[in-house]
């Protein structure tokens, strides 16, 4: 009786463990069909926007239409290298598909990866170098440097003194100022310098008369250090005009070491060499007849008067 109980237990306790072995299969059947179809998100990203600090940027998604009821979940992350090795950082408050890339991450990289709760595996996208379009900012300038300064943040870049190039705009004389403009070859700021005058320039020689020694400007040619003459011992002490005595007429006659100058020339008389004149010598032979025809007048108005 016993025995037989134990038979039937057991009997019951094995149609039961069949029972549901056999009601479990059908789910895990349906469970493994369902996996295999919704397994793996499928698509594309895409990124609308450029890669400079203070710009936004977007990730568009593509999904395959396997995958078109995904609810899709995102998070943006910071790295120092394209390849993501480097200093790795999860973005907080990055989980929209839209993120405003800040302006300290010049020089770094973002990627966005994208996810489901209703498939497997991920959707990446990673941004080139996050740079700032400082080239195509204005570039700024002071008195001693320009800069260019990023079109979308205050940050300015290529800080430098300025490179100037001058041009004598008006060439200074030697008596007036003259003026130059200096243009940066970089940012083309301009000013003006004033060029002062240059001063006469005197020839290397002194020119010289009976009284005085003077220099030329080689500039202008206006006389300059004009003065009298020093004479120590027969000599002038500056200019080295040299006084000669003439034996012949014992009288004082100069002369330079010099060329003879215009001036000097001047100061002597010129004389002209005697010549012989033919009407001197014709002159007795025409007197003559007058001086006999006035005699024989004179005679004879005194013999009439006796």
């Amino acid at each position: 009786m016993r025995e037989s109980f134990h038979i039937r237990a057991n009997s019951f306790a094995l149609m039961a463990l069949v029972f549901v072995i056999l009601l479990f299969m059908p789910h895990q059947e349906a469970f493994a069909s369902n996996e295999t179809t919704n397994s793996q998100l499928v698509g594309t990203v895409e990124f609308e926007g450029r890669y400079h600090p203070g710009d936004t940027l977007t990730a568009k998604v593509t999904l395959d239409p396997s995958c078109s009821d995904a609810s899709l979940r995102y998070q943006w992350f910071l790295a120092d290298d394209a390849a993501f090795t480097q200093n790795v950082q999860s973005i907080i408050n990055g989980n929209d598909s839209t993120i405003q890339i800040s302006t300290i991450w010049d020089h770094k990289y973002l990627k966005v990866e994208v996810t489901s709760s209703m498939y497997s595996g991920s959707l990446t996208k990673t941004t080139g170098e996050l740079t700032h379009p400082y080239w195509l900012g204005k570039i700024q300038h002071n008195e001693n440097e320009c800069w260019i300064s990023c079109p979308y943040c205050s940050l300015e870049f290529e800080r430098k003194p300025h490179v100037f190039d001058s041009e004598i705009t008006n060439p200074p004389s030697c008596l007036t100022e003259g003026s130059s403009t200096s243009t940066c070859t970089r940012c083309k700021y301009s000013t003006t310098n004033t060029i002062p005058a240059t001063g006469h320039t005197p020839s290397d020689s002194w020119q010289s008369n009976i009284t005085h020694h003077w220099k030329d400007c080689e500039s202008c040619g206006i006389t300059i250090e004009k003065a009298e003459h020093l004479i120590e011992n027969g000599a002038c002490s500056v200019c080295g005009y040299q006084e000669i005595v003439s034996t012949a007429s014992d009288s004082t006659s100069s002369s330079s070491p010099e060329s003879d100058s215009n001036e000097n020339a001047q100061d002597k008389p010129e004389y002209l060499p005697a010549t012989s004149d033919p009407i001197k010598g014709l002159l007795p032979i025409l007197l003559t007849p007058f001086v006999l025809s006035l005699a024989a007048v004179i005679a004879y108005r005194f013999k009439s008067q006796l």
